[in-house]
């Protein structure tokens, strides 16, 4: 290829990419068309264009680049305040962490070789040990991981996080008595702990969810803050964790109802439970994206200034 075909190239895309942001994204971008057009200049001068006219017909086929730039401008660009501050912030996972939880499940995999293997004759009361065990390795996971910090987040009081970690072991083991139930119908009181476990730990993932407040370090939440988007969802991710918490109560509570509704009143009834949830949940849906505040002045959200409430 001549120096006449990649002079005029390289001037047109030193012009046309000067205003653009200094990015790898930019620069990138700025290769790859820089190598589709000496590409297609080749081939026009290899079909006996001249070198001024094949770099002219590249150039004139790939349209304006003002156009390209302007979409490499709009796009998320690398952040190099980001990149320091998330150097600044890092924190480094505990290796204390890693092995309590490599115990924890090297306990519950242990448990459930003892059984699978024989070791352990299998029976009701081997099912609900290992459900119990399953339960309690889930819980300290649980509640010892939300007691981390991490780069983002500051850790979980003790407490709540002993919370979540009880409501985790709480529907787990719900579970595991649920399964024993399905291969056992005749123990009708696997079923009944399994439902008062379920329930139980279902309403506190709900009670500790909604009254969860914002554990975000105050520089990753003033980012956010910056590139939020326009709908509350966006704008206040509390507002977001709640209907989706919301979300699954109603559910649970429409499935239970049909349940129950269908071992007393029938299924030509119990279809009712489920009909009621659909408008409840649009109504709902609708109450957390325009509340009734929603239409006076609006309230900038509070900038945390130090270690927020958990």
């Amino acid at each position: 290829m001549s120096t006449t075909v990649d002079t005029s190239i390289h001037r047109a895309l030193d012009s046309a990419f000067a205003g653009a942001p200094a990015s790898a994204e930019a620069q990138d971008l700025k290769e790859e068309v820089r190598a589709s057009l000496m590409a297609r200049a080749a081939d026009l001068e290899a079909a006996g264009a001249a070198p001024a006219d094949a770099a002219r017909t590249a150039l004139a086929e790939i349209g304006d680049l003002r156009d390209v730039v302007a979409a490499v401008a709009d796009a998320p660009q690398d952040d190099a305040g980001y990149a320091a501050l998330l150097s600044a912030h890092r924190v480094r996972p505990q290796p204390a962490f890693v092995v309590r939880v490599t115990l924890a499940a090297a306990l519950l995999a242990g448990t459930a070789a003892l059984v699978a293997t024989g070791v352990l004759a299998w029976s009701v009361a081997a099912g609900a040990a290992l459900a119990v065990v399953a339960a309690l390795a889930t819980g300290a996971v649980v509640a010892d991981a939300l007691r981390q910090e991490t780069t983002q987040n500051y850790p979980l009081p003790t407490g709540r996080a002993v919370g979540f970690g009880a409501a985790s072991a709480a529907v787990v083991t719900a579970l595991g008595l649920g399964g024993l139930y399905a291969a056992d119908l005749g123990r009708i009181w696997l079923a009944v702990v399994a439902g008062v476990l379920l329930v139980a730990g279902v309403l506190g993932f709900v009670v500790l969810g909604v009254t969860q407040t914002n554990r975000h370090k105050p520089w990753t939440v003033e980012l956010g803050r910056q590139a939020a988007g326009q709908d509350r969802f966006s704008r206040e991710p509390e507002a977001a964790a709640r209907f989706g918490i919301y979300s699954a109560a109603l559910g649970l509570v429409a499935v239970l109802a049909f349940v129950v509704l269908t071992m007393t009143v029938g299924l030509a009834w119990s279809w009712l439970a489920l009909a009621a949830a659909v408008p409840l949940y649009f109504l709902l849906l609708a109450r957390m994206l325009f509340p009734a505040a929603a239409h006076g002045p609006a309230r900038e959200p509070a900038r945390p200034t130090g270690h927020p409430a958990a």
